[in-house]
């Protein structure tokens, strides 16, 4: 969601390719790749709860065009807003598009068990069915899609390697909850 249009102290020759944000229980999974790097310096994550007044939460130094980045942001509730101070060498700066993620800690579904090594299930606590699941790394990429998710369904994990995934559910209503879960 943009919602304001970013604003631009003096020329920063960068250029986002992606930049999204993922909830999963009390934690923000901020993504973002560059296309575009030409002295560029750093990355200043900044977060606020209302939109407007932004804090420095994180400093990711830039290492080159086409990099990935990530960053994990824990113990969040409610709303929060996202975006990048893009830092220059130079001292000049830009802003990104603002993303917002909001904070539901009642999630609809169980994921067990948790951690695991081969298989999880899907347990959820209402009688809207789940239609899709996709299986998101935490930096950002897409490794696996189920199309047609059947309640109970064993989900196969024994070929993701070892370390923490984002399970995204998508209802019949097409509304979409995420939860979180270890692969040991």
């Amino acid at each position: 969601m943009n919602l304001c249009a970013p604003k631009v102290w003096g020329v920063v020759p960068v250029k986002l390719s992606n930049f999204s944000c993922v909830a999963s229980g009390n934690t923000a999974y901020l993504n973002w790749q560059s296309a575009e790097e030409t002295n560029a310096s750093k990355y200043i994550v900044q977060y606020s709860n209302d939109g407007s007044s932004f804090k420095d939460i994180a400093t990711v130094f830039a290492t080159g065009s086409n990099s990935k980045y990530n960053y994990t942001h824990q113990q969040v509730s409610g709303t929060a807003f996202y975006r990048l101070k893009m830092m220059d060498k130079d001292g000049s700066f830009s802003y990104s598009e603002i993303r917002v993620v909001k904070f539901d800690n009642k999630s609809g579904f169980t994921i067990a068990p948790n951690p695991a090594n081969d298989v999880v299930y899907i347990f959820t606590k209402s009688s809207n069915a789940i239609k899709s699941i996709q299986i998101i790394s935490v930096d950002g990429q897409l490794v696996k899609v189920l199309n047609a998710y059947n309640a109970g369904q064993r989900i196969s994990i024994s070929n993701l390697s070892k370390g923490v995934y984002i399970l995204k559910a998508v209802y019949q209503n097409n509304e979409m909850e995420y939860g979180r879960f270890i692969k040991m």
